[in-house]
């Protein structure tokens, strides 16, 4: 603390004793202002100390100044301060600065309440939108065309759809139609559309009969060798198509994709045939044990071709056998067999 100039005391005798004019600071040492709001350290001549000589000085006084910020606590892993809730509020700022605060709360309330009104208008719009297109008679369906049906019906392609005449449009069922025409027997494929404002389309493409197979009951059967219609000889028409026969149906229930390879190969082998415009008609093959047996159309005749292998040799052996017999022995024929010896023709003629 500082002490008053000893000219100035008093003596004991009530009168002043003149002493050197001079100030003495005690040894007490003075709190230290740093950065952090603190006196700095003084020495006895009244020099501030270095940081270092402080600190090796011993005490120093950790009181801070009133008026000054504290130091800001730091949260752990982050350079977020924490601050307050009253520090947020500042007397010293004027009743304008709240004012302009509380007009951009206003605007941005405005502007939220605009864009609600803006959302509400839409909604209305595409409610009343969509009420019109469902409901207006313009949009009633008035025509279902059907395009590439040629052994079906138009009246079997509608009865099995779940859209009618008068229907909406728009909420006509097109994506559940498709899969329940294709469950017609002939249907390979189809494709149901829309036509705005009042027609739906319907184009198939047909499954093209190759042959008929036995297999129990008979089946039209196409290139493929996929059996895919029974047929019902009271509607169906199975005239100029070729008969596999010699297939058990419990072996095709049994073995459908062997099975299918076989008659796949039989009607390449009726194709194979009838290239050939001097080779007789035949009307049905037999592919039993994968022994190829043909039967003229015009009369009873059999030719045994025998297993595939080899198969073109033994067409041409019975090209040229044929043609070397005369039309009264063709007629009379009624076995040729190629089976036994492939460079061979044995032919068996009937009896008069």
């Amino acid at each position: 603390m500082f002490l008053l100039p000893s000219s100035a005391q008093p003596s004991a005798s009530g009168c002043h004793r003149p002493v050197a004019n001079s100030i003495r600071i005690t040894s007490k040492k003075l709190p230290r202002l740093s950065n952090h709001g603190y006196l700095p350290r003084m020495d006895t001549n009244g020099r501030k100390q270095s940081e270092s000589s402080a600190s090796a000085g011993g005490w120093r006084s950790r009181a801070p100044l009133r008026g000054n910020k504290p130091p800001s606590r730091r949260v752990a892993g982050g350079n977020r301060k924490i601050q307050s809730f009253w520090s947020r509020f500042r007397p010293s700022q004027s009743l304008g600065h709240y004012v302009r605060q509380i007009g951009g709360i206003a605007k941005r309330l405005r502007m939220a309440a605009l864009a609600a009104v803006l959302v509400a208008i839409a909604g209305g719009v595409t409610w009343l939108g969509y009420r019109f297109l469902t409901t207006s008679k313009r949009f009633a369906i008035a025509t279902i065309e059907i395009e590439g049906n040629q052994k079906l019906s138009d009246a079997q392609v509608l009865a099995v759809m779940p859209l009618h005449l008068g229907d909406n449009i728009f909420k006509a069922n097109v994506a559940e139609s498709e899969p329940a025409i294709r469950q017609l027997p002939w249907v390979s494929q189809v494709d149901v559309s829309r036509h705005l404002p009042n027609t739906i389309r319907v184009h198939l493409r047909e499954r093209v009969a190759a042959a008929v197979a036995v297999l129990g009951d008979m089946y039209f059967v196409d290139s493929a060798g996929q059996p895919f219609k029974r047929i019902d000889l009271a509607v169906d028409d199975v005239a100029g198509l070729p008969i596999i026969s010699g297939i058990a149906r419990a072996e095709f229930l049994e073995a459908p994709a062997p099975v299918a390879k076989r008659l796949q190969a039989a009607i390449a082998l009726m194709t194979q045939w009838h290239t050939n415009p001097s080779r007789p008609a035949v009307a049905e093959v037999s592919c039993d044990h994968a022994a190829y047996t043909l039967r003229t159309a015009t009369g009873a005749t059999e030719i045994h071709l025998g297993s595939s292998v080899g198969l073109t040799e033994r067409l041409a052996a019975f090209d040229a056998a044929w043609a070397a017999l005369s039309a009264t022995e063709k007629q009379h024929a009624r076995e040729l067999r190629l089976d036994y010896q492939p460079d061979h023709l044995t032919v068996a003629f009937a009896k008069d």
